[in-house]
């Protein structure tokens, strides 16, 4: 008898008396990923910002502040003078402008020449006899002028009020010298 093909047309339970074969599902195992070098921190890190430096510095307050401290000029500590740099500073050849003055001396206005580097002050004895000084102690100092020359000083006058400025009046102690 030839066999008929059996349709299945829906949820129909068939006894049979044949064992049934349960086929075992494969195993599936987990296959892991090979390890990966890659350091995503890093990568990221080192790459170049397309940003402004304005921007920047709006971003991050503490670049800004680095920016600022870099671009600020830094003082330079000065240093004592040395001996070669006073060689220089003495040599004849350097040409340097005179400081004048106007001061009162009682009532008398006097241009002076003001010389800050001087350990004395002096005055000719013209002046001093116009202004009306007289010396009141024997000198012998020697002074060297602007010009270089050595002139001998006369004697020293004490207590001489030298007005700077209005209301300012220095008592000043000066040599008088020769007639020049």
């Amino acid at each position: 008898m030839p066999k008929q093909p059996i349709q299945n047309t829906g949820n129909m339970e068939v006894d049979s008396d044949l064992p049934i074969e349960i086929k075992p599902k494969p195993i599936r195992r987990k296959t892991m990923a090979p390890p990966i070098r890659y350091d995503i921190v890093s990568d990221v890190m080192n790459q170049k910002a397309d940003i402004s430096v304005a921007d920047l510095i709006v971003a991050a307050p503490t670049l800004r502040r680095s920016l600022a401290n870099a671009c600020k000029p830094k003082r330079i500590p000065v240093t004592e003078t040395s001996k070669e740099t006073m060689a220089v500073i003495e040599e004849d050849d350097i040409n340097t402008t005179a400081v004048y003055s106007k001061i009162n001396i009682g009532d008398k206005t006097v241009k002076v020449l003001v010389d800050c580097g001087a350990a004395k002050t002096c005055m000719s004895k013209s002046l001093a006899d116009a202004l009306g000084l007289e010396i009141d102690a024997a000198s012998e100092s020697v002074f060297t002028l602007g010009n270089g020359s050595k002139q001998p000083a006369l004697g020293v006058i004490y207590d001489v009020p030298i007005e700077v400025q209005e209301d300012l009046i220095i008592p000043c102690t000066v040599e008088s010298k020769g007639q020049n």
